[in-house]
């Protein structure tokens, strides 16, 4: 390789270098511009859309809670933990039953068949770990737009 390759492929190199710092000196400055404006990207508010219930029923009369029981969602396939302790809230109540209730929201999940997993260490006369739903996420085509879809799965 003569001097003279080697100074070419560096001038080279120096003008992509200041061509590329002039465009993100752009970008940055319209970036910047658009957000005084109130029209930078923002992140989509969290709307939960898929309602976990749990009915428990045959409780004992005089059943007490001390407090809201937590759901833990697994994949189906791979049993890893998607969301783990949702708290959930208490919808009805019976002299015998309760219900429990807390919404997912599934912008960021995967694809994929989930299970939950309702665990109560003060519901007496339960047995924590016991399954809820089973659901299904996948993606679903109508003409020219793919969307998020769900599913509930019935148990066997």
């Amino acid at each position: 390789m003569n001097s003279h390759t080697g100074r070419s492929g560096l001038i080279r190199h120096i003008r992509r270098r200041r061509v590329t710092e002039l465009i993100a000196k752009e970008a940055y400055t319209l970036a910047a511009g658009l957000i005084e404006k109130d029209l930078g990207f923002k992140e989509a508010p969290s709307t939960p859309n898929y309602e976990w219930r749990i009915d428990i029923g045959g409780l004992p009369i005089g059943w007490t809670v001390d407090e809201p029981a937590d759901l833990s969602i697994y994949n189906w396939d791979t049993g890893a933990p998607v969301y783990r302790h949702a708290r959930m809230e208490e919808t009805a109540r019976t002299a015998t039953s309760i219900r429990y209730s807390w919404k997912w929201d599934m912008k960021n999940v995967l694809c994929g068949r989930y299970v939950g997993s309702l665990i109560s260490k003060r519901l007496h006369s339960f047995i924590p770990g016991s399954p809820s739903d089973r659901l299904r996420v996948f993606l679903e085509r109508k003409g020219n737009h793919v969307s998020k879809n769900f599913e509930t799965i019935p148990w066997d």
